[in-house]
């Protein structure tokens, strides 16, 4: 699945607009992009950047525009306003090159990787415990790559935990 990232700059957006504002694009951007990270309607005057449209009830025309990077598979959320002006001022930060990651933002994104990593493991354990309750005896992957290979199983009573640490090479 690909991951997801904001923008120091896209953060300073966010923190313009009202919370819940902030909070529906953030889950739109999630909801959206995490499967499908090159959709959306691609901007005409910024390569590659796709518009996220998050209007919200009462007529509130909310927008954000995000752009993937293919190479490292992680879809970036890069601005976000309210419509009125909202693509015009994109196309400005886009000349300047201040639209786009920087070095500082991937820097960061880098770093942040092991609490990623720690959530995602945390949101499939509990999956994973879910189905290991409603299918006892049977063993469930609890974890897979880039964790080492770890499952549950619940058998008489107890909680079952095997990791695969090596595996047999072919051939051998």
């Amino acid at each position: 699945m690909t991951e997801l990232a904001v923008t120091k700059r896209c953060e300073d957006d966010l923190v313009e607009l009202d919370p819940a504002v902030a909070e529906h694009i953030l889950d739109l951007f999630e909801e959206r992009r995490s499967l499908t990270p090159n959709h959306g309607e691609v901007m005409k005057r910024v390569a590659n950047a796709r518009k996220l449209h998050a209007d919200m009830a009462g007529g509130r025309s909310i927008r954000a525009v995000t752009w993937y990077d293919r190479n490292r598979d992680v879809c970036w959320l890069v601005a976000a306003g309210l419509h009125e002006g909202f693509y015009e001022r994109v196309e400005e930060l886009h000349r300047p090159r201040e639209l786009m990651p920087t070095p500082t933002d991937y820097a960061n994104f880098e770093a942040e990787r092991p609490a990623r990593l720690l959530e995602a493991a945390v949101r499939s354990a509990r999956k994973a415990m879910e189905a290991a309750l409603t299918q006892p005896e049977s063993e469930v992957q609890l974890l897979g790559a880039p964790f080492p290979e770890t499952y549950i199983r619940v058998a008489n009573g107890k909680l079952w935990v095997r990791c695969v640490a090596f595996h047999k090479a072919s051939g051998c």
